[in-house]
């Protein structure tokens, strides 16, 4: 029960970050909360980021690799959705 809660609560911040409601999140997106867990980024670093959560390469972020990110540990420390 607890497990669905969880996944409820990063699916609507996941669609909340998802600006043009295309199911997906592009750099411009993503890098909101890239930067709100290390205001400290810059592009180059929320680049090679954003590549590493985009596993499959297609220039943007599926809810699964979202999911991954949040579960896997952010690469770049913290709590994402906290």
């Amino acid at each position: 029960m607890a497990y669905c809660a969880e996944i409820n609560r990063i699916k609507a911040q996941f669609n909340g970050m998802d600006k043009n409601g295309d199911g997906f999140l592009n750099y411009k997106e993503m890098s909101v909360l890239l930067k709100k867990i290390n205001p400290e980024l810059d592009y180059k670093e929320m680049m090679r980021l954003f590549k590493l959560v985009d596993k499959d390469g297609n220039g943007s972020i599926d809810f699964y690799e979202f999911v991954d990110f949040i579960f896997a540990g952010c690469p770049i420390g913290g709590a994402a959705l906290d």
